[in-house]
């Protein structure tokens, strides 16, 4: 009998949502829960899709993906309140509670033990990107590539706010500079992920030997690049007519509905 090999389609979506927003001061709520149709008058809407979060769901349901882990800050009263509607978009939500977290790298190890086995696909709430398919065309472009990292690369004029990745003549990845004002000769940053278990081994084995971060060694980025320069396999597709927004600031909150108007 022919032997069936395990599927390598995203089965579960780890979404940070812990971070405390500082640069955008007096914000009224959450940032994952932003309106949508606030920042993005133009878009066409689909049943239910009210704020960031509820995008970042609906596009994870679009591939599939049932399965949401969200880590978040214990004093998002607010967040914690929306999330406590167990299930939309027919993905299932596992909420992690933290007293407090210094960086992403806290919050995502929080979130292993809840990924531990599985292809997980990365989203963050806060960046928005075109197309619309990207999701979808980086699953199948994961499952036939082998790699255990598949980045979703997007073009930015931004370096200092993304991790670029530096392109080889085949299009494998060699490097990435994480927000490095100097990397404007770059064209990509990643703004989504999806990774095998090996990789999520491979974060916990690397954030149980480094207990205390450095403040600069605190974005995912870094593991990613760990791993590539370990000889794990980090892969990716571009999306060369795409764009993207980190909704960081007050500036870039303002620049969404103008960049995103011919979507």
């Amino acid at each position: 009998p022919q032997i069936m090999k395990p599927s390598r389609q995203p089965s579960i979506a780890l979404i940070p949502c812990a971070g405390k927003a500082a640069r955008l001061g007096n914000l009224d709520r959450s940032k994952e829960l932003l309106r949508v149709s606030e920042l993005l008058p133009a878009r066409p809407y689909a049943h239910g899709i009210e704020t960031l979060l509820d995008l970042a769901l609906q596009n994870c349901s679009g591939v599939g993906v049932r399965r949401a882990v969200i880590p978040i800050r214990s004093c998002k009263a607010d967040l914690a309140g929306s999330l406590a509607r167990d299930k939309r978009f027919n993905v299932f939500l596992s909420v992690v509670s933290l007293e407090r977290t210094e960086s992403v790298l806290e919050t995502v190890k929080a979130a292993l033990p809840c990924i531990s086995g599985q292809h997980t696909l990365l989203v963050f709430p806060d960046i928005l990107f075109l197309p619309v398919d990207a999701f979808s065309r980086a699953a199948d472009a994961y499952a036939s590539s082998g790699a255990d990292v598949f980045l979703g690369l997007i073009p930015t004029d931004r370096p200092d706010k993304y991790d670029m990745v530096s392109l080889g003549p085949a299009g494998r990845i060699q490097d990435i500079l994480i927000k490095d004002p100097a990397a404007g000769h770059l064209r990509f940053g990643w703004s989504f992920a999806i990774w095998s278990p090996r990789f999520t081994r491979f974060c916990a084995a690397q954030l149980e030997h480094k207990k205390t971060q450095k403040p600069e060694n605190t974005h995912i980025g870094h593991l990613i690049r760990a791993a590539l320069h370990q000889g794990i396999a980090v892969d990716g597709i571009a999306f060369p007519n795409g764009i993207q927004l980190d909704l960081g600031t007050w500036e870039d909150l303002r620049r969404a509905p103008a960049m995103f108007s011919g979507e």
